[in-house]
């Protein structure tokens, strides 16, 4: 984030004159950190540590080099999300809703998904005061699709 930060500046004065700007650093946009945090995941390297005389080190497995400041590590692989692992907590996406198609591609894990529809009946709505003093409501019907991970 830090990297990303840029020079954003506002005028002040009268009838917009720029008689005084001030100028500050702001934050990258959400989406670019997304992005770059995304870059960062797909490149991690496992680390470990290295016992040393004076002190420990991060290195890289594999390596003696020491991690590098700008990259992301990890000390141990991440699970797979896909299937339940009740020991660690994780239920798996069997069951799971999904906002679309296109979500449900991603996070289903590739088992697909089924549409269902579901109709509820709305007892209150398009709801109407009278004067003086009582409301009416009309029953609606609602009719929702449902996307869900096999």
């Amino acid at each position: 984030m830090k990297s990303g930060r840029r020079v954003q500046c506002k005028c002040h004065g009268v009838s917009g004159s720029c008689a005084v700007r001030t100028c500050w650093l702001a934050m990258p946009e959400i989406r670019h950190v997304g992005d770059k945090l995304g870059q960062l995941y797909r490149s991690a390297e496992p680390v470990h540590v290295r016992r040393g005389a004076s002190r420990d080190r991060i290195v890289v497995s594999g390596s003696a080099l020491p991690a590098s400041s700008e990259s992301l590590v990890y000390s141990h692989p991440s699970p797979d999300y896909c299937y339940p692992r009740p020991a660690l907590g994780l239920n798996g996406t069997s069951g799971r809703a999904c906002a679309n198609p296109t979500v449900c591609r991603r996070v289903c894990c590739g088992r697909g998904y089924v549409v269902r529809t579901r109709t509820f009946v709305d007892k209150k709505c398009r709801c109407k005061f009278h004067y003086c003093c009582y409301v009416t409501c009309q029953s609606c019907v609602r009719t929702v699709e449902q996307f869900v991970c096999l």
